[in-house]
C-alpha cells in the first residue's frame, strides 16, 4: 500500500541454487535480488481487484484515511500471513509439486517495512516449520536484534 492505493502483493521466487554469497552478504532474504524478481503477472491479474478495495474503502473514508488504511493493512497482513501457512503446508504434504524441497517455505519478506518485517515472517511461517528452514531463523534473529 502506499498512502492512496491498495496495491496488490509483489510475489517473487527463488531457488537455493540462485542464492548468491559475497564478503558477507547473502541474497537469501532480499526478494528483488531473487532469480525471479517480481511475477507481474500475479500482480496484473490482482490489480483489478485491490484498486476495487481502494475505491471501495479508501475513498469514502476520506477523513478517516490513515484509519481506514491502517485497518486494511492488518488485514491484508493477517490474510496474506494465512496464505503462506497454507501454501506452505499444501507443499510440504506433496500437494502442489513432489520435486519441491522439503524445506520449502513461503514466507512475508518486506524490509521496507522496518521494525516490522520480524512480525510478519513469525506471523507468515508457522512456528513448528520455522527451525526447518536454513537460515530463516538466524535471519530472523539478526532483524528482532537490530
Amino acid at each position: 500500500m502506499d498512502d492512496a492505493t491498495i496495491l496488490p502483493p509483489a510475489l517473487a521466487a527463488n531457488t537455493e541454487a540462485a542464492v548468491h554469497e559475497d564478503d558477507g552478504y547473502s541474497t537469501r532474504f532480499t526478494p528483488p535480488e531473487w532469480r525471479w524478481d517480481v511475477l507481474d503477472a500475479a500482480g496484473d491479474a490482482m490489480a483489478p481487484w485491490y484498486h476495487h478495495l481502494t475505491e471501495e474503502y479508501l475513498a469514502p473514508a476520506a477523513g478517516e484515511a490513515d484509519a481506514a488504511m491502517q485497518a486494511l493493512e492488518a488485514a491484508h497482513d493477517t490474510a496474506m500471513a494465512n496464505v503462506c501457512k497454507a501454501i506452505t503446508t499444501t507443499a510440504r504434504r506433496g500437494n502442489i509439486d513432489g520435486s519441491l524441497p522439503g524445506e520449502f517455505v513461503v514466507v512475508i519478506l518486506e524490509g521496507q517495512r522496518g521494525d516490522e518485517e520480524a512480525d510478519l515472517i513469525r506471523r507468515s511461517v508457522d512456528p513448528r516449520i520455522l527451525p526447518t528452514v536454513p537460515g530463516l531463523g538466524e535471519y530472523l534473529r539478526q532483524l528482532e536484534e537490530t
